[in-house]
């Protein structure tokens, strides 16, 4: 049976489908299998999604832009410089992550995201020529952090990341149909962070923080 939206909050089913590295390269099918299981039983356990048909609500979809473009392409990738404090700030926001999502409900933790976001939704402007040059740091330092290349670890990695640069751009959660699977990554307006915009067309988002 396919999970549906709980009653009261958003939510999705995690089937997560293969993902893409930064490098624009596929995963490995297996590994793929096992992460979209480890973010199903995440969210769950969570409370943003519900297997009983009786419980909960039809999805639909929620207003966000749609995203048509790549924030960082492959060679602001291979040209980012990454500093000493980036570097100390990459480990400080993955550690935070794996953290939040092993010992955190993730109902919690993506309702702290949502309000560290609006506490500070009127500081500034986005900058996104900043914001593609960190963002560029974070996926070129990814690879040094042992963790599976999952959707919700890197993309609440990033969100921390980001934050400490007074970067606040918005968590998506979609899913696709047929065949039933979800997803999530950060995006801003029109731009893709963490994932390939031409994936992100091929789910219809249903929450965005």
């Amino acid at each position: 049976m396919s999970p549906f939206l709980p009653q009261q909050d958003g939510g999705l089913d995690a089937r997560d489908s293969p993902a893409r590295d930064v490098a624009g390269e596929q995963r490995d099918s297996s590994e793929a299998e096992r992460d979209s299981s480890d973010a199903l039983d995440e969210l769950v356990k969570g409370g943003l999604l519900t297997t009983e048909i009786h419980t909960g609500r039809a999805i639909a979809p929620t207003q966000v832009q749609l995203a048509v473009d790549n924030l960082v392409d492959r060679e602001t990738l291979l040209d980012a410089s990454v500093t000493f404090g980036q570097t100390l700030n990459f480990f400080a926001a993955c550690i935070r992550a794996k953290l939040s999502l092993r010992w955190r409900s993730i109902e919690s933790t993506v309702m702290s995201v949502a309000r560290r976001k609006e506490k500070h939704a009127n500081d500034r402007p986005l900058d996104t020529a900043r914001a593609r040059a960190l963002t560029a740091s974070f996926l070129k330092l990814r690879g040094l952090f042992p963790a599976n290349y999952l959707c919700l670890f890197d993309s609440l990695a990033l969100l921390h990341f980001l934050a400490m640069y007074r970067i606040y751009p918005t968590w998506v959660f979609a899913v696709s149909l047929e065949p039933w699977a979800a997803h999530c990554w950060v995006q801003h307006q029109h731009q893709t962070f963490n994932e390939e915009a031409e994936k992100a067309l091929t789910y219809t988002p249903v929450m965005a923080i």
